[in-house]
């Protein structure tokens, strides 16, 4: 019962923590238009949970 209790109380913390993610991707040479492929991909849904997350704090 005293870990449930505990874990409500640090839920909050935890759900505001900052997340850092990265991507190595080559972005020059042969290889580039892969490479451009690969961060778009990568950008695409970090843009749509931003955008979503805008869209919840304005309503």
């Amino acid at each position: 019962m005293a870990i449930a209790a505990a874990l409500a109380l640090l839920a909050p913390a935890l759900a505001s923590a900052e997340v850092k993610v990265g991507i190595l991707a080559t972005l020059s040479g042969p290889s580039a238009d892969v490479g451009r492929d690969q961060y778009m991909a990568f950008c695409l849904p970090l843009s749509k949970a931003a955008a979503s997350s805008a869209d919840s704090r304005s309503a």
